[in-house]
């Protein structure tokens, strides 16, 4: 709840956030700077069922001047982070901003709000990636230019002059043809005006001037009004991008000076000559008032704390939420009360906020359960829905006969949550009531949850209980060849279970031909899974739709399941492109062994879910002892090894001596599996250097240099750390 705000009225400023020379080079600074108008919050790494801590508002507001603007990484100039909002005004100059490694201008990550605004002046915005008014994840992301000929994304001579002066000066020499491939790899990808990732929504407006776009002609995602389709069909994001007058250039193909370009009926880039006013006029309307409810009966409930809890002054709000939550679950039963009454959404808000804060303590026992199951009929249907989601996110097997009884709630958004609810726990026996919704439901986004519950439930459903079985079998194969993509999709995958009676082999072969992309997907990989060779080359073949899963996406990707399946994978530069992987099935794909991919892919699977890292490391030793060339094996121990630093140890309230020792061995084992990678040693030298151990910190980076000799910033490190074990033995 912080607000961090920096006025500027005249001059030619320079605002420059560079970690390597502000942060000192002792150890590589893996933070990287959240600056000039950025909103930023601490989010845990497993936030759903832990503590993450509200953003504030970042705010730059700069007067007149030419300004350059300059941050090495991290979010900046008006974009923001996790529940927050950044904001950046630049009133009047030529100005450039660089943000180097992208996430800037105007740029919005998970569930945050982002504006960014230049009102006059001939600019340049030198950024190359997810950057210029892109939201990404649930995310707003807006970028306003009113006034002057600007250039968006690094210009095509800028670039060639970059590379060329590079190229002299290793003395290489590259064909023309090379010299475009290059200069096109670095023009911009993803940014100005699009989106990303689920649910999101990017905007760039221009209002004046000859502008000019240098975007790719193929990347990584569209830029300029471009969205990148989701993993999921039913959560595709928007972008726009509005040109209202000039004569502006665009780089890429097909985009042209008044013209108007959709992208996958999600997205849209148009230029137009717009003759009329501000199109985003200020909101003149007064805000409402919010009644408050505030008598003594309510203040009775909470020992008179409640006065504080409607007080205008939300600090005095939160210091009372804290008081209130330190004397534990003493209050729930008086707050699911006023809960369960109350009307007032503000103040509904602050008690959920004390619910869930109790929750995520494990002071709210299974014995209050009950107690929360009475707000699935409460008045206001924010509270309906954050009980339906509670129960569902704790798997609340329990509660299933609770939200069963609910289903007809009447709010469209607050029944989807129900009905996830109960797919979450399990409970077959909500097979009908969510049988009924995936046929018959009014709202699509509740049949497409019921069709997602089923899925989760044919899976748990025991092959002797055959009256269900044949139920689950009648009411998919139905769903299968609904109109929504998405419920076709989930309809597929949920017949995996199922897969060995003839009628729904025939329906999957069938849906490997649907005219949607998901469809094919699912279809191929339940196929796969079942041993089916044959549709390999197919989930192949949808690599050409250029989903986020096609991409690097949090190790998660649509790649590493075909890696899975035909065991073998290729470096990072050819492993995302669609042409290796066809040659290579083609020139390969009769003789891999599936079943024993499979057994591998399962085995690897269970390793990543084990309690305890040393178990998990026993079975990546076993396979890769069983297969040593394998290098699906290979990676997945890295894999394994990489998350349980950076995710199960170095996320620690406190890290202690006896954490970065484990830390060690885990990045040992990481560079016994893959020794040829420089900044695996690199990772191990700053491990060691915060155990204050430089001499090992320093062979360990003098092994990085003996892999790559011509990185300057291994050498400075490896002097520092040098420096550092002489100080010590002195």
């Amino acid at each position: 709840m912080g607000f961090g705000y920096l006025v500027d009225c005249l001059g030619r400023d320079k605002y420059i956030a560079d970690s390597k020379k502000t942060r000192g080079e002792l150890i590589p600074d893996e933070l990287m700077n959240h600056v000039q108008g950025c909103g930023l919050s601490i989010r845990s790494p497993e936030w759903v069922k832990h503590f993450s801590i509200y953003g504030g508002v970042g705010f730059l507001n700069d007067g007149k001047g030419n300004d350059f603007y300059y941050s090495d990484g991290g979010n900046c100039m008006g974009s923001s982070y996790f529940m927050s909002l950044g904001a950046l005004v630049d009133h009047e100059g030529n100005d450039r901003y660089i943000p180097e490694k992208g996430y800037g201008i105007g740029s919005a990550v998970h569930l945050t709000n982002a504006i960014f605004i230049d009102r006059k002046g001939n600019d340049q915005y030198f950024a190359d990636y997810h950057t210029g008014g892109v939201g990404s994840d649930r995310s707003l992301g807006i970028m306003i230019d009113y006034e002057g000929n600007d250039a968006y994304g690094p210009s095509y001579s800028y670039l060639q002059n970059s590379i060329q002066k590079e190229l002299d000066q290793k003395k290489e020499h590259v064909s023309e043809s090379e010299l475009k491939k290059r200069i096109n790899k670095e023009m911009a990808d993803a940014s100005y005006g699009a989106a990303l990732k689920p649910k999101a929504m990017g905007m760039l407006i221009d209002y004046k001037g000859d502008d000019q776009y240098f975007i790719k002609n193929n990347g990584y995602g569209e830029s300029c009004g471009g969205v990148i389709p989701p993993v999921a069909p039913e959560n595709w994001s928007h972008a726009l991008l509005i040109d209202l007058n000039g004569n502006d250039t665009y780089l890429k193909k097909g985009m042209k000076d008044n013209s108007y370009l959709k992208y996958f009926e999600h997205g849209v880039c148009y230029d137009t000559g717009y003759k009329g006013g501000d199109i985003l006029k200020n909101n003149d309307t007064p805000m409402a008032n919010i009644s408050r409810i505030g008598n003594m009966n309510t203040q009775k409930k909470l020992g008179g704390k409640i006065t504080d809890i409607l007080n205008p002054d939300f600090f005095v709000r939160y210091a009372a939420i804290g008081k209130i939550v330190e004397q534990g679950d003493k209050h729930i039963s008086a707050i699911i009360d006023l809960l369960k009454m109350s009307e007032d959404n503000d103040l509904n808000r602050d008690l959920i906020e004390i619910v869930n804060i109790l929750i995520i303590k494990k002071q709210f026992e299974k014995k209050h359960q009950k107690d929360l199951e009475k707000l699935i009929h409460a008045k206001d249907p924010f509270v309906r829905g954050f009980t339906a989601h509670t129960l569902g996110t704790y798997r609340a097997q329990d509660s299933a006969n609770a939200l069963i009884k609910s289903i007809s709630e009447e709010n469209e958004e607050v029944r989807s949550l129900i009905i996830w609810a109960l797919g979450q726990t399990g409970d077959p026996d909500a097979y009908e009531v969510l049988e009924h919704k995936a046929l018959n439901d009014p709202s699509l986004n509740c049949r497409r949850e019921a069709v997602k519950a089923l899925k989760g439930i044919s899976a748990k459903t025991k092959s002797e209980d055959i009256k269900k079985l044949k139920l689950l079998v009648d009411v998919l194969i139905k769903c299968a060849a609904d109109s929504d993509n998405s419920i076709r999709t989930y309809a597929a995958s949920g017949l995996k279970s199922y897969i060995k009676e003839d009628h729904v082999g025939d329906i999957l072969k069938k849906l490997l031909k649907d005219e949607d992309v998901y469809v094919r997907r699912s279809a191929s990989k339940v196929i796969i899974e079942a041993g089916g060779k044959e549709a390999v080359p197919m989930l192949i073949e949808t690599l050409k739709f250029p989903s986020i899963d096609t991409f690097e996406f949090y190790d998660h990707d649509l790649i590493k399941e075909i890696a899975f399946y035909c065991g073998v994978d290729f470096s990072k530069e050819k492993r995302y492109l669609y042409s290796t992987w066809a040659k290579w099935w083609d020139q390969n794909g009769k003789t891999v062994d599936l079943e024993r991919n499979l057994s591998i892919m399962k085995e690897i699977k269970n390793a990543i879910f084990v309690k305890h890292e040393s178990n998990g490391i026993e079975i990546f030793r076993k396979l890769l002892k069983e297969n040593p060339h394998n290098i699906v094996v290979q990676n997945g121990f890295v894999q394994f090894c990489y998350d349980w630093i950076n995710y199960k140890y170095l996320t620690q309230k406190e890290i202690t001596p006896s954490i970065l020792k484990k830390c060690i061995d885990l990045q040992n084992i990481i560079i016994e599996v893959e020794p040829e990678i420089a900044d695996h040693r690199v990772k191990l030298a700053n491990l060691y250097a915060r155990l204050s151990k430089f001499d090992r910190a320093s062979k360990a980076m003098k092994a990085a240099i003996d892999i790559d000799s011509e990185n300057k910033n291994y050498l400075r490190a490896w002097r520092q750390y040098e420096r550092l074990a002489g100080d010590r033995l002195e």
